[in-house]
């Protein structure tokens, strides 16, 4: 049965003084595929390791249902690991290599043969069982390691980067794979990467963490539509990013004063005249019009400085009064050319306030 992991203020300073865990809390749900999300150095694999029992941290607390691992030994803590090596042992056959796990368990030959041919066939190996890890493609091989980290029908299942080794065509095969094997395995899973399409195609949710600590958490939809800072918006996909200072509300939206000009951004939070604020905006929310009509809000010209063919998109570097924007255009039939006038126009709904650094 899958259980939930649950993380208390988790610290863990390395020597040197490098903080890679600053109290680290977090709720994941029984049956949750949870990713950790961050760049290189944030914490996101020393928060893994402490979970999988590699690290040992300085404070805080991990429990795995009503269990405290915290300090228990990693072969004790009923945790499967998937590495972004894969860790298979190339003198082994896959069928040794998977049922490795159940005879340190001490299973009868029977049992093991059963479970680990039907470890195959959830990830669809069971036809290379004798073959040998050096005979299997990269895809094939990541399929093993999971086949190998779900056979011992661990409480949660932990994965490092497993896709970081395979090429780009067959990461994009393997996302809804990885999705569909935790999901039939009805597992508790935790996902390290720094792939934030990764992240965004096959998450239940997702925590962004950066200099140890979680910025936030949430599904892979709020978390990309709603950043809560600067760092998340600028991290997962591509922000556009601008200063203003709030002059009034409009009903639901609040009027900023921009070196771009006057826009309007739908929002809740109680922001005050004069208060200085960073606004996000995603570079597909900014639309080609062909009406300038100044009646309406968060109509803007620019000039089109660049344009970069993607086949099914196109992407643009505009400029709006010396501000360089990227603009994203899904129709790319109709490429804009270098120097010409354009006027855009963002939905105020798509146009996020974000508190302005200190």
């Amino acid at each position: 049965m899958a259980e939930p992991v649950t993380i208390q203020n988790l610290q863990k300073t390395f020597p040197g003084g490098v903080r890679a865990l600053d109290k680290v809390s977090l709720e994941i749900q029984a049956g949750e595929l949870f990713f950790l999300l961050g760049p290189s150095g944030c914490g996101k694999t020393t928060l893994l390791r402490s979970i999988a029992g590699f690290v040992i941290p300085d404070a805080g607390s991990i429990h795995v249902g009503s269990r405290d691992i915290s300090r228990l030994p990693a072969h004790k803590r009923d945790t499967g690991m998937v590495f972004q090596s894969y860790a298979l042992w190339p003198h082994l056959t896959i069928r040794q290599n998977v049922a490795f796990g159940l005879e340190m368990r001490g299973l009868t030959k029977h049992a093991i043969a059963k479970a680990t041919l039907e470890a195959l066939e959830r990830v669809q190996m069971q036809e290379k069982a004798d073959a040998k890890p050096n005979e299997l493609s990269g895809g094939q091989q990541q399929r093993v390691a999971l086949a190998r980290a779900l056979v011992i029908e661990p409480q949660c299942l932990l994965l490092d980067e497993p896709l970081s080794n395979l090429d780009a065509k067959l990461r994009l095969d393997m996302r809804q794979e990885i999705r569909r094997i935790c999901k039939s395995a009805g597992i508790t899973a935790i996902y390290v990467t720094h792939d934030q399409k990764e992240a965004l195609s096959i998450a239940d949710r997702m925590a962004v963490l950066a200099q140890g600590r979680v910025q936030q958490v949430g599904t892979p939809r709020e978390v990309y539509r709603q950043p809560a800072t600067a760092f998340v918006a600028g991290f997962i996909g591509e922000a556009n990013f601008v200063e203003g200072t709030v002059t009034q509300r409009r009903d639901a939206c609040l009027e900023i004063e921009t070196p771009a000009g006057i826009l309007l951004a739908e929002c809740d939070q109680p922001f005050a005249a004069g208060t200085h604020v960073t606004l996000s905006i995603r570079p597909e929310a900014v639309h080609k019009v062909e009406d300038a009509s100044s009646d309406h809000p968060n109509r803007l010209p620019a000039t089109c400085r660049q344009v970069v063919y993607l086949g099914e998109s196109a992407q643009y570097l505009v400029e709006i009064k010396g501000i360089f924007w990227k603009r994203h255009d899904w129709n790319p039939d109709d490429i804009d050319r270098v120097g010409e006038t354009e006027w855009l126009w963002i939905a105020p709904r798509d146009v996020v306030v974000l508190q302005a650094p200190p």
